[in-house]
């Protein structure tokens, strides 16, 4: 096929926000959208070699695989293997454990079924995993497994029909997409069915582009401007709330569809993706991609916390790495005159065949890669914390997939204080449970209590939510805490109003209750045991440690502090209670053993719980209701 540098260009327009969203820098939150303009130039670019060769009779599977190979597995490999020594320099046993799985799925391009199995693509525990990124190459590859044999099966087809056949697939992969965005939502963001349309679209412009008489360049120039517009205003609009892929998606697929379709190197779309520096950046960007998130997890892993500052550096490093990986690794392995597809062939199943065995031996024997001492080894294993009984798991607090009819009655106590939240809100109700002897517990994974909330991550959200509104009217409680993890939502500009809607809804259901709003607990990353064993402070010191996120869950309390103060409610921070200038309480004192303050990044362990329980509720009996006994 004909060159096109402002398909290169449209890369650099891919990879840049895909960097900037990872560096987390707030304005591109929805810069993941890159990874799905990268699908669509995937399909256009491999259909149009695919169906021109298939049309000729010149087709060969072998060859094809061979080309995927010199693409993808060279520059692959090498960021593979350089990641292995840093795991071992930076890493825990289990972080290690995982990486060594990592590695596997690397090689056998399942990456994002390994992925979906654990955990959502936006958790944060995500950020210190090295391989994610491989996720979208496994996709792809996995579709370029079936689609070559997809086409040859349908190659007597006529073209229109064929497109025909492209597109009752695109159609039904899309409705997959919507339905699975709020159902499954990992499954739907990692897995091929549900991305396959993205590149089908690719591959319908790729056949049926040649097919089109002249355009009206006019035409050209506004259509393919604003597909750049859909872009770059879905890079800027969207973020990790929004259910995805599905309809919304359609937004930066059609845009870079457009691109495709109408830009040239003389209309004004053509003549910005053809500058220079944008088209060097594109000609780099698949090492780009490859670099970036391995350098910006070990550097997370190594400070804990990375600034703005370093992410810059970060992705000046990532683009130097890129160029010299594109200039001695991508393209002289491409040139068939260095290598033979044998070497090829053969050179590939060594590579993936020592990373299988490496990864399987890192799997089942971490701790033999890893060297630890008894504390740290006692510290690591808060991070297995057996939560069941505290929480009332299963019974109270409801996994991801219970929906409300799955409270059990020993939740519920007429009269009594409740709690109302998600799993931060679970973790401190075994504290007020002890303290209190009775209490009345709703609360369920990701579920802020928020009339009005909705995610796909967590589709029974607004039904438990219902359900606790519900009895809070039948229970009439004497008082009733609202408690989560405030700052996982992303709530900043929506949580004044959703917070002051449900107070009105718990006044409306029980007058006679009293309100009292809880501020976030401390936070730290990836987790506070890690943290702990990476500082090397010991959990008999007590010491004060900088949490990460301290402004930004202070920035939150700030909004719930004033919407109480509005309602004429109580609100207790919890960080002023065991924090000082971002340094928190790392660790508290049960009779003659210690505890950490969390047993991740943000739970309360037992004995933390009891004592953050014990300090709200001397608060609200010397400010709130003094001369009262709370029961």
């Amino acid at each position: 096929m004909k060159y096109r540098a402002e398909i290169d260009g449209l890369r650099a327009i891919a990879v840049l926000p895909v960097l900037f969203f990872h560096a987390g820098f707030p304005a591109f939150r929805g810069g993941f959208v890159g990874v799905d303009v990268f699908f669509v130039i995937s399909g256009y670019l491999i259909t149009s070699i695919i169906h021109v060769d298939i049309k000729s009779d010149s087709f060969s599977i072998a060859t094809f695989y061979e080309r995927r190979i010199r693409r993808i597995l060279p520059a692959l490999f090498l960021v593979s293997l350089i990641c292995i020594p840093l795991a071992l320099l930076l890493m825990l046993p289990d972080e290690f454990e995982s990486f060594s799985k990592s590695l596997i799925a690397v090689s056998s391009f399942s990456s994002n079924i390994l992925f979906w199995q654990q955990s959502g693509y936006f958790e944060p525990a995500n950020e210190l995993k090295p391989l994610l990124h491989t996720w979208s190459i496994a996709v792809e590859e996995q579709f370029y497994l079936f689609f070559p044999l997809f086409l040859l099966l349908f190659r007597k087809l006529n073209t229109k029909r064929l497109i025909k056949l492209l597109l009752t697939t695109t159609v039904l992969s899309l409705g997959l997409a919507e339905y699975t965005a709020m159902h499954y939502s990992s499954a739907n963001y990692y897995l091929l069915p549900s991305r396959a349309w993205e590149l089908s679209i690719g591959a319908i412009l790729a056949i049926s582009l040649p097919l089109r008489k002249d355009i009206n360049q006019p035409f050209s120039a506004w259509a393919s401007l604003l597909g750049l517009g859909l872009i770059i205003y879905s890079v800027f609009s969207m973020n990790e709330n929004v259910p995805f892929p599905s309809m919304v998606t359609l937004l930066p697929v059609m845009g870079t569809a457009l691109i495709i379709a109408y830009s040239n190197p003389t209309n004004v779309t053509g003549k910005i993706l053809c500058l220079k520096p944008i088209w060097g950046l594109g000609i780099i960007s698949y090492s780009t991609y490859l670099w970036h998130q391995p350098l910006f997890a070990f550097a997370r892993l190594r400070e804990g916390d990375v600034t703005p500052g370093d992410y810059f550096i970060l992705i000046v490093i990532s683009l130097t790495f890129a160029y010299f990986t594109w200039r001695f690794v991508e393209a002289p392995f491409r040139n068939r005159k260095n290598l033979s597809r044998k070497k090829i062939f053969s050179g590939a199943a060594i590579l993936s065949g020592a990373m299988i065995i490496f990864g399987s031996m890192g799997y089942f024997h971490s701790e033999d890669f890893i060297i630890m001492n008894d504390e740290q080894i006692h510290l690591l294993s808060y991070l297995h914390y057996d939560r069941a009984e505290p929480y009332r798991e299963g019974s109270c607090f409801l996994r991801e997939e219970q929906t409300f009819s799955e409270f059990k009655e020993l939740c519920f106590k007429p009269g009594s204080t409740m709690i109302w939240g998600d799993s931060n809100a679970a973790a401190l109700s075994y504290g007020l449970y002890k303290s209190l002897g009775e209490l009345s517990q709703i609360t369920s994974s990701a579920c802020p209590p928020l009339k009005g909330f909705i995610t796909s991550s967590r589709p029974h959200c607004s039904d438990i939510n219902t359900f606790a509104l519900e009895k809070i009217e039948a229970l009439k409680p004497d008082l009733v805490f609202l408690h989560a993890n405030w700052i996982a939502y992303k709530l900043k500009d929506d949580l004044e109003e959703l917070t002051s809607n449900t107070i009105l809804s718990v006044i409306q259901a029980s007058p006679q209750s009293k309100i009292v709003i809880l501020g976030g607990v401390p936070q730290w990353q990836p987790s506070l045991p890690v943290k702990l064993i990476k500082s090397g402070i010991k959990l008999e010191d007590m010491s004060l440690l900088r949490s990460e996120v301290y402004s930004e869950i202070h920035e939150q309390d700030m909004i719930l502090k004033a919407v109480a103060q509005a309602n004429h409610l109580e609100f207790i921070s919890i960080l002023d209670l065991f924090c000082k200038k971002g340094e928190c309480l790392s660790s508290v004192r049960d009779q003659n053993d210690y505890e950490p303050f969390a047993w991740d990044s943000c739970h309360l362990t037992r004995s933390s719980s009891i004592q953050v329980s014990g300090k709200i509720l001397q608060k609200l009996q010397r400010t709130a209701y003094p001369g009262t006994t709370l029961h």
